[in-house]
């Protein structure tokens, strides 16, 4: 059975942790969020986007080839970046950034806007790529026109054992 989790790094001062992650990595964190009730805060390490750049030299660093000893749980924002991941090097990728079409018209959608949110046509659901299994949520948002057509906005729950 498989079980996840986070890996958590305590230290005084959340700038000497952010800079000895970034000193192992080689990658920098990401912003992260403030807990008031329990007086802690928090930055994230995750993998660049192909949108907003290459994220292959984060992938080379974080991600080396190989199957990985312990269960891997990869975030990515655009489902393209499973393509890039080493074969078996993911016990599960999460993504969204399709909107699951956002707007579904028949013929139009499927040849004329997908194609540009997905090269490898992960749009959403599960799917299977040489990384490891890939989920891509519809989500609940929009882009552009503030609107969705027969792709209804939702909250996806899965239960990772």
């Amino acid at each position: 059975m498989l079980r996840l989790d986070h890996l958590a790094i305590s230290c005084a001062r959340l700038e000497d942790g952010v800079a000895a992650v970034e000193t192992l990595f080689g990658v920098p964190m990401a912003g992260g969020g403030q807990h008031a009730a329990m007086s802690t805060h928090n930055r994230l390490l995750g993998l660049g986007d192909l949108w907003g750049g290459d994220p292959r030299g984060d992938v080379a660093r974080l991600l080396p080839p190989g199957t990985p000893t312990v269960p891997r749980l990869v975030l990515a924002h655009q489902p393209d970046t499973a393509a890039l991941l080493p074969a078996g090097s993911a016990r599960l990728v999460l993504s969204g950034h399709t909107h699951g079409g956002q707007i579904m018209l028949p013929w139009i959608t499927r040849h004329w806007v997908l194609p540009g949110m997905s090269a490898q046509g992960w749009f959403e659901g599960l799917n299977t790529t040489p990384a490891g299994p890939l989920f891509v949520t519809a989500g609940v948002g929009t882009i552009g026109l503030p609107a969705r057509l027969a792709v209804v906005p939702r909250i996806d729950v899965l239960r990772i054992e």
